[in-house]
């Protein structure tokens, strides 16, 4: 069996706990809606441990961000990996 996700997108938010983070991304959709403009999705995700510290020291919000993790029972994202690519200023 295949538990696994990947996403791209710019963090939207961080917020930061003990030894976790919790980053809400915001992904665009592949579409434009009825006005023309392309809507987002948010994604939240939760990223613990040392992964948490990487992600509190190195990014920001509107960076982009590409997180490989695994789905939870609850419905929950956990992060595994997360590449920084790039910040919006780029």
């Amino acid at each position: 069996m295949l538990n696994q996700f990947m996403v791209v997108g710019r963090i939207d938010s961080i917020d930061k706990e003990d030894n976790k983070c919790i980053l809400r991304l915001r992904i665009p959709r592949n579409y434009k809606n009825e006005n023309g403009e392309y809507d987002n999705d948010i994604i939240k995700i939760q990223v613990f441990d040392s992964l948490s510290n990487k992600v509190s020291e190195y990014c920001k919000e509107n960076d982009l961000a590409g997180i490989k993790g695994m789905i939870q029972s609850d419905n929950v994202l956990l992060a595994e990996k997360i590449s920084f690519l790039g910040s919006k200023s780029e």
